[in-house]
């Protein structure tokens, strides 16, 4: 088992586990964000900044002409963008 010198395996998984619940909720702090913006280019920044996403024209597909008011809307959108071009990627 992986441990860090002088500490023992139990403070190397909380270290783990604290940098993991700092990411789970950066990307939940930015979810957030692009789902509450009122416009559809800059949710899409948003998240391809913070994910190193460089092509727009996944982004392009999966957005509608017009970004809808409704935030459960929004997060359908994201999420089908996200899953798209996971699919993409593999």
């Amino acid at each position: 088992m992986a441990t860090r010198s002088g500490g023992s395996p139990n403070k190397w998984r909380g270290d783990v586990s604290a940098r993991s619940k700092t990411v789970r909720r950066t990307v939940a702090n930015l979810l957030a964000q692009a789902i509450n913006s009122d416009d559809a280019d800059r949710a899409a920044r948003i998240i391809q900044e913070a994910l190193g996403i460089e092509r727009d024209d996944i982004a392009n597909y999966c957005f509608p002409k017009t970004w809808p008011a409704d935030r459960e809307q929004r997060a359908r959108i994201i999420g089908e963008w996200l899953r798209t071009e996971a699919r993409y990627l593999a």
